[in-house]
């Protein structure tokens, strides 16, 4: 039964724990949960905020921790079974940091850092070649630069399932024939024609803009696909052909996009505080998960399978002792 079970349970944790057995046990989830914590907060930082500054130390300072955790782990004769696992944890914990802190730094601080280190051109005129910001991150344009949102159009791609946004920058000196390079850009924030809200582009005093960044001035080669949807860019080649055809607009033959800001800065942070809460939330799961595995380990299957069955037999104990009560005390009788 339930207090047999219970009883057998805790003669189990005394004695495999030594004279505070429970204290032993909560020692032991503890040291392989600390370890697990210590080796990924490494890791993630590594890769997060170390990697991108030097990518080559980085991982050989990862390779070389991962490498002496598997050493020691390997060369050390433990006595207790939980205690050989600390090897593994730690490896483990590396690769899942390494791996989490990979993913955050190119879906979200690769732009922040590139932003951070590049220039700022001010007083702009839209009628410049793209080209003239190759080392540029954020523009401010010159008083006679506007977004013609009237011209923009929305570009459905059946793949992406999502509608592309573009609207030309254009100046006071452009006309006609002159070839349009910059192009504000966004995702399912405008109608088929015009109708443009994408960032700031409702906000009067709007006159900056945050340059997107292409794969090729981000990364190697190897590793574009990390930080690029080769479908998006190329349904944003599309969007600008169907502006050109709609509006019979010249296009230049170098494009950059932007996305239209009072304050681009704001834009940039938002890479970082993304990353934050990314790494927040990737965290906290992964102690969950260490902290439930270290009691796994700790325990043994036997011991974990002797709790489960005597925590499923006081519940049931419990629900009958529920379910009695209310057959001699139903609602509304009298109580003695």
């Amino acid at each position: 039964n339930a207090r047999i079970a219970a009883a057998s349970l805790r003669k189990d944790i005394f004695d495999q724990g030594g004279g505070d057995g429970s204290h032993q046990l909560s020692l032991r989830v503890l040291t392989l949960a600390t370890i697990a914590w210590a080796a990924y907060g490494v890791s993630l930082f590594l890769f997060c905020r170390i990697y991108h500054h030097a990518p080559f130390f980085t991982v050989v300072f990862a390779a070389i921790l991962f490498f002496t955790g598997f050493a020691s782990a390997s060369a050390a004769k433990y006595k207790e079974r939980w205690q050989e696992s600390m090897g593994g944890f730690f490896m483990g914990s590396m690769i899942v940091g390494a791996v989490v802190g990979l993913h955050i730094y190119y879906k979200y601080l690769i732009f922040y850092d590139h932003y951070i280190e590049a220039k700022v051109h001010t007083n702009v005129p839209a009628s410049q070649p793209a080209a003239l910001f190759a080392d540029a991150g954020m523009l401010g344009f010159s008083a006679d630069s506007k977004l013609d949102s009237s011209r923009s159009v929305g570009y459905h791609s059946p793949r992406l399932g999502r509608t592309l946004c573009v609207a030309p920058i254009l100046d006071g000196s452009m006309g006609i024939t002159t070839p349009v390079s910059l192009f504000a850009s966004g995702v399912d924030c405008c109608h088929y024609r015009s109708n443009f809200r994408c960032d700031d582009a409702l906000d009067p005093k709007a006159a900056s803009a945050l340059l997107q960044l292409p794969a090729d001035m981000l990364t190697n080669p190897w590793m574009e696909w990390a930080v690029e949807d080769p479908l998006e860019v190329s349904g944003f080649q599309e969007a600008v052909k169907l502006q050109a055809a709609v509006y019979s607009t010249k296009v230049a033959e170098k494009v950059r996009f932007v996305r239209w800001s009072r304050d681009p800065r704001k834009l940039r942070d938002r890479y970082l505080e993304h990353g934050f809460a990314a790494a927040t939330i990737a965290t906290l799961l992964f102690m969950l998960v260490s902290t439930f595995f270290s009691v796994v380990i700790v325990l043994g299957p036997f011991r974990l399978r002797l709790m489960v069955s005597s925590t499923e037999h006081a519940a049931l104990n419990a629900l009958k002792r529920v379910h009695a009560f209310s057959r001699h005390h139903p609602e509304g009788g009298e109580h003695p």
